[in-house]
Parts: C-alpha cells; sequence; structure tokens
C-alpha cells in the first residue's frame, strides 16, 4: 500500500516549504466566503481544482475534500523542460504523521514547487496482507464483482480516494477506496468476474389471504422459497460472498447463512432482512444454497 498526494500549486512559488497534508473530512461551514482580507486578484485566479465540483454548493471550493483522479502536470518535466528523474515508490524520512482529533496530519518538509506545477508526494507505504473475494449482492443483478480484501495493518488511516491497482508492472483497476480506519479492512473492486456465472429465482409456497390489517388496508401473507445457484468456471478455488437483501422475515436459510433483521421503516409492515453466505467454491463446482421467508403485500 503506497499512499500518494497531487499537490496542485497555482498560487505562489514554494521553496524549501513545509506542507501539512490531511485525511479525513474537514468541517469549515462558511468555506466558500472570502475574508475581506483576502487577496482577490490571487483567489480569483486559482486553478478549476479548487473551485466546487457542480452540485456541491457554495462558490470556490477552497477546503472541499476534493477527489482528484486525473491530473495533467508537469510530473515529467520540470518548468525548464529538463526531464525529472522517475519518482521512486519510497516515502522519505523527512514524513511525519501526527493524528488530531478526527483528522490525520502528514507533515512533508523541504518541498520546492513553482506556481503553476504540480506533484506527486509519497507519505507513506506498508505491507498490508488482502484476499481475494467474490461479492455477489443478488438484490441487484446476476453479477459477481472480484474484490481485494484489504486489512489496514499499517497503523495509519486509509483515505478516501482513488485506488490503483497493480499487479508487478500490470495495471489491474481503479476504484474509489473509502476512508478505513487503522486496523479495519476494506474491499477494493477489481472487476467483474466473468467466469462466475450465478442464477437466481423465487416461488410462491403458501399465500394466506386477508392476515393482516395495516393501515386500514388488508395484506396478504406469502410465504416464499428463494434458490441460488452459483458456479465457478475458473481454474483455481474462489472465495465467495453471496448477499440476499429482502422485505420479510427469514424462516430458514441453508449452509449455515448469517441472517439479521432491520427495521428501515418503522411504519412498513415488514421488516428489512440480509442473508449471507461465505464460502470456498473449488474449479468447476457448483453451489446452491436456499431461503424461505414470509412477507405481507397489499391485495
Amino acid at each position: 500500500m503506497l499512499l500518494q498526494a497531487d499537490v496542485i500549486n497555482d498560487i505562489h512559488d514554494l521553496e524549501d516549504a513545509t506542507l501539512e497534508l490531511v485525511v479525513g473530512v474537514p468541517n469549515f461551514m462558511h468555506g466558500e466566503l472570502l475574508s475581506p482580507l483576502a487577496c482577490l486578484s490571487e483567489m480569483l485566479g486559482l486553478s478549476q481544482f479548487f473551485q466546487a465540483p457542480a452540485g456541491m454548493g457554495g462558490g470556490g471550493g477552497y477546503f472541499s475534500n476534493y477527489m482528484v483522479s486525473q491530473v495533467a502536470g508537469a510530473y515529467g518535466r520540470d518548468r525548464a523542460g529538463e526531464e525529472r528523474p522517475e519518482p521512486a515508490f519510497t516515502v522519505p524520512d523527512s514524513v511525519v504523521s501526527q493524528g488530531v482529533q478526527d483528522l490525520f496530519y502528514y507533515t512533508r518538509d523541504g518541498v520546492t514547487l513553482a506556481k503553476g506545477e504540480r506533484a506527486a508526494l509519497y507519505l507513506f507505504s506498508a505491507e498490508c496482507p488482502y484476499r481475494d473475494v467474490y461479492k455477489w449482492q443478488v438484490a441487484y443483478d446476476t453479477r459477481v464483482e472480484h474484490c481485494l480484501r484489504i486489512e489496514n495493518t499499517a497503523g495509519l488511516p486509509f483515505t478516501s480516494g482513488p485506488a490503483l491497482l497493480l499487479e508487478g508492472s500490470s495495471v489491474l483497476a481503479q476504484d474509489n477506496m473509502l476512508y478505513t480506519p487503522a486496523g479495519d479492512s476494506v474491499d477494493v473492486k477489481v472487476t467483474d468476474a466473468v467466469d462466475i456465472k450465478t442464477n437466481h429465482w423465487e416461488n410462491e409456497l403458501v399465500r394466506r389471504h386477508n392476515a393482516l390489517v395495516a393501515f386500514g388496508r388488508q395484506h396478504d401473507e406469502v410465504e416464499a422459497r428463494g434458490t441460488l445457484t452459483v458456479r465457478n468456471f475458473k481454474d483455481e478455488t474462489v472465495h465467495v460472498i453471496a448477499v440476499k437483501d429482502l422485505d420479510g422475515t427469514v424462516k430458514e436459510a441453508s449452509d449455515g447463512a448469517e441472517v439479521n433483521k432491520y427495521v428501515t421503516d418503522i411504519k412498513s409492515v415488514n421488516p428489512h432482512s440480509k442473508i449471507e453466505w461465505e464460502f470456498d467454491l473449488e474449479p468447476g463446482a457448483e453451489k446452491e444454497l436456499t431461503y424461505v421467508y414470509t412477507t405481507y403485500v397489499r391485495t
């Protein structure tokens, strides 16, 4: 794991400067307002990267924790057009990290960056354990997503932002990674797993007419059975996580599935339930999963 900060300098030449870069969500209620003492000629000339994104509200988003995933800048050449050396994936000893309340600061000394230049600064690197998981959100579609589940053992938080996944020198994917505190884990999508085929259907078992009167309306109670199938066409064993969301009460679920029930709307006649299976699937193997649940539907 390597944390990189993209620094955009459109204000003033920096020479041997100390930068403090923050991880977290800074809270500046009036961040879109300029101080009466602000130098307007400088502020109005800021790069587009410092303007509030469309739909975010406010004027200039000077304190916005805005994610920049594609930056065109002078990474390869300096202002004189001379080639700069290829950056090594190493973090200098001068980087100091410090937690302040719910924010995390990285201090980088000795930064020289002229107005109009950009820089990629490495803030920390760490080796973290991970595993390949194949996630199927049954409620949405039949696609299975291949993800990396990364354990944050770095002792430092992973910030929200674009994550670039590489294997050797080959780029695998880019995905948005969520803020991950130390000790937690995060799933980063690699790609859709086209070699994992799935199917899902439900059959009505019993319908009890007018079983419930709620909010002045009659409801039938329907009992249904769902069946999921997962087949592995890859030449290696995969770890599958299948999640089924439904509105109703789960009566049974096969293969030791974990079942949780939530109240998402106090006025709803049905609770929201989530069934989660987790298992290994060998090459060429197929797994069948079943569940039975009851739900109230308006007549």
